[in-house]
C-alpha cells in the first residue's frame, strides 16, 4: 500500500463531568424529537453510485444476460481473488460447495433474510465463472477491496503546555479560551472501535479496553487504533473519559479487507444484542464505494447501535465512499483551529458535520505513556464517537433510553446536529455544522 493511501483520520475525547454540570456556558434541555429525514445525497441509491463510479472508470459492473452481476474494481483498491457474494433469500448453499470445495475458502456473514453474504477467498477465474451461472443462488458478486485508515502524522509531541488540546477547546466554539463543557462521561456506555486494534495499557485507557474481535489478536501492531480511541475516550485525551472501549481489530498494519470488517461488524451485532447495552461504532477509515460495506454498517444502525463514520481524507466527495455514504450514520469531515475546513477533508452533501481534525493530541502507540499528535477525518470522526457516547449516558440517566434500538440511533444523530454551532466554518458548503457539546440541563 502506497504510504499517501495510509491517511488516518484520529481524534479523542473530554473532560470529565457531571451529567447535571451547570457552568457559565449556556444550559440546554433535552427534549424528545423526531430525527430530521435521511440527506438527498446520502439516500443509499447504491447503483446511482456505481453508474458514476463507472463513469470515471473507478469500478465495472459486468450485468451480461443469465450471468450473476459481477462488481469489479479498476482503481487498484481490489483484492485479486477474493471475492463477496451477496446470496438470494434461502439460497441454497449446494451448488456453490460444489464448486468452491475448501471450507476456508467460503465463510458465511449472515446479518439477516436479506443480507446474506459469502466471503469467498482464492478464486480462479473459472471459479468466477462458474458462479456466476448460480443466478437462483447469488444476487451480485463484488469484489473485496482494501480500505485505508484515514490520518496524516506529524509526531508532534506535547510539551505539556496544552497547545495540542484545542480540539477540546474548540468544542465551545472558542479554541483558544482553554475551557470548554462536554455533557457527560460516557460511563458504562461501550463503544466499538473498528481499526487496526488498541494497546490496552497505554495510561489514557488503561482498564477501559476490552479486546473484542478478533478475541486472540485485537491488540494494537500499528498505533492507528490506540490514537482514535484516546480521542473517544481517553483520560487526557477524550471527551468520554468513562466510555468501556471494544477494540475491533479490523485492519492489520496497514491493510484492511471489507470482509474483515463485515466480520467484525456481525460480532458486534451480536454482542451488542446479547448484552443490551448501549453502545456506538466508529470508523475511522474510508475506501471506495462498497455496497456490501455499506450494508454491514446499516445493519449495526437497523440493530440500534449509532455508527459515526470518517468522511475520508482526500479532498473529494464523501458520497463516492465508503462506509461514508451510508445512509443514517454520522459522517464527519475535519476543520482545523481557525474554523476552517481541512484541505484534505472530504467534503459533500453525505458530510453529516464536522469536527477537530488537524494537530490532535493522541495517545502515542510505541509506549504506554507518550503522546504525539495526528492530523485527519478520523480523528474528526473520533471526537463525535465521544460526544455520542457521552451522550447516550445522559440520555439513558434521564430515562429517555435505556437499550439499543432505531429510536437511539435518531436520537444520536438528531441532537448532536442540533446542538452543533451552524455556520460557524468557512470553506464549507453544505452542513456548515461544528460538533459542540454544552452542558445539558436534564
Amino acid at each position: 500500500m502506497q504510504t499517501s493511501a495510509v491517511i488516518g483520520v484520529l481524534a479523542f475525547w473530554l473532560f470529565t463531568m457531571t451529567v447535571a454540570h451547570h457552568s457559565a456556558g449556556q444550559v440546554n434541555n433535552v427534549m424528545t424529537r423526531y430525527t430530521p429525514e435521511v440527506p438527498p445525497g446520502k439516500n443509499g441509491d447504491y447503483k446511482a453510485i456505481r453508474k458514476k463510479l463507472q463513469d470515471v472508470v473507478v469500478l465495472r459492473v459486468s450485468e451480461e444476460q443469465g450471468l450473476v452481476p459481477l462488481i469489479e474494481y479498476m482503481d487498484r483498491s481490489g483484492i485479486q481473488g477474493q471475492y463477496i457474494a451477496r446470496l438470494l433469500p434461502d439460497a441454497k448453499h449446494v451448488q456453490i460447495r460444489r464448486i468452491i470445495k475448501e471450507p476456508e475458502r467460503r465463510q458465511q456473514v449472515k446479518f439477516n433474510r436479506d443480507k446474506d453474504f459469502l466471503i469467498l477467498r482464492n478464486i480462479s477465474k473459472s471459479n468466477l465463472d462458474d458462479l456466476r451461472q448460480l443466478i437462483d443462488a447469488i444476487a451480485e458478486i463484488e469484489q473485496d477491496i482494501e480500505l485505508f485508515l484515514a490520518a496524516k502524522y506529524c509526531k508532534e509531541y506535547n510539551d505539556g503546555n496544552g497547545r495540542y488540546k484545542w480540539g477540546l477547546d474548540a468544542l465551545d466554539g472558542n479554541a483558544l479560551n482553554g475551557k470548554y463543557n462536554i455533557w457527560g462521561d460516557g460511563k458504562e456506555i461501550d463503544v466499538y472501535v473498528a481499526d487496526t486494534g488498541i494497546n490496552p495499557n497505554h495510561e489514557d485507557l488503561t482498564g477501559r479496553v476490552t479486546i473484542g474481535w478478533p478475541t486472540s489478536t485485537s491488540v494494537d501492531n500499528h498505533g492507528h487504533g490506540t490514537q482514535v480511541a484516546s480521542i473517544i475516550g481517553g483520560t487526557k485525551c477524550g471527551l468520554a473519559k468513562r466510555a468501556n472501549i471494544i477494540s475491533l481489530k479490523v485492519c492489520s498494519n496497514d491493510v484492511c479487507y471489507v470482509s474483515d470488517m463485515m466480520d467484525a461488524c456481525l460480532w458486534a451485532k451480536q454482542r451488542v444484542q446479547s448484552t443490551g447495552r448501549l453502545s456506538v461504532i466508529n470508523f475511522s477509515f474510508d475506501g471506495t464505494f462498497s455496497r456490501s460495506m455499506n450494508d454491514a454498517v446499516d445493519d449495526l444502525l437497523a440493530a440500534g447501535i449509532p455508527a459515526i463514520v470518517a468522511a475520508g481524507s482526500s479532498n473529494k466527495d464523501a458520497c463516492y465512499v465508503s462506509p461514508a455514504s451510508t445512509p443514517n450514520t454520522l459522517t464527519v469531515g475535519a476543520f482545523n483551529e481557525r474554523f476552517v475546513k481541512s484541505f484534505f477533508s472530504n467534503d459533500g452533501p453525505c458530510v453529516d458535520l464536522y469536527a477537530p481534525g488537524e494537530v490532535i493530541e493522541v495517545a502515542d502507540f510505541p509506549g504506554n505513556n507518550q503522546f504525539t499528535t495526528l492530523s485527519g477525518t478520523s480523528m474528526a470522526a473520533s471526537f463525535v464517537t465521544g460526544a455520542v457516547a457521552a451522550l447516550l449516558q445522559v440520555l439513558r440517566d434521564n430515562g429517555t433510553i435505556s437499550s439499543p434500538s432505531a429510536q437511539v440511533v435518531n436520537y444520536a444523530n438528531e441532537y448532536i446536529i442540533k446542538y452543533a454551532l451552524p455556520g460557524k466554518l468557512t470553506g464549507v458548503g453544505e452542513a456548515n455544522f461544528a460538533l459542540s457539546t454544552p452542558c445539558l440541563d436534564i
